[in-house]
């Protein structure tokens, strides 16, 4: 799935204006999903069995974690135009490690929580075409994580 120019232009338009908040929405959203589904925390290395899901928020394997994951996704969207340098980034070693751990039953539950924060960042920008665009370039970043 590739987004069309016209998708990656309102993506990278709308990215811009939320980019400062982007890695707090990503922490939101794992916190939200692992919340919702439990029985994943334990794929993830940060994971401290017998702690609270929101305890994780400050530990520094929770935060190191997130700090890759949102860059990653970040840069999915901001370089949308351009997904083979974001698939080169893929394959360095700890953006890969950290990422891949997330399957596609995961992609697919984050992205209904991902699209609700990030629409409710855009507030008025968030509308049917600019959803749509989010959607394929969220699309256009898992096929490229999962790959």
């Amino acid at each position: 799935m590739t987004c069309t120019p016209k998708q990656q232009e309102i993506v990278k338009t709308t990215h811009a204006k939320i980019a400062g908040a982007f890695k707090g929405a990503v922490e939101e959203a794992i916190i939200q999903l692992l919340t919702k589904h439990p029985e994943w925390c334990e794929k993830f290395s940060w994971f401290q069995k017998g702690t609270a899901i929101e305890a994780h928020r400050t530990m520094p394997n929770f935060q190191s974690h997130i700090t890759t994951l949102s860059a990653t996704i970040s840069k999915s969207f901001s370089h949308c135009d351009n997904i083979a340098s974001v698939k080169a980034d893929l394959k360095k070693g700890d953006a890969q490690h950290k990422v891949k751990v997330i399957g596609k039953a995961q992609f697919d539950a984050l992205e209904p929580i991902m699209m609700n924060i990030v629409g409710g960042a855009l507030g008025g920008d968030w509308n049917a075409e600019t959803k749509e665009a989010w959607a394929a370039a969220y699309a256009q970043m898992v096929d490229c994580m999962e790959h």
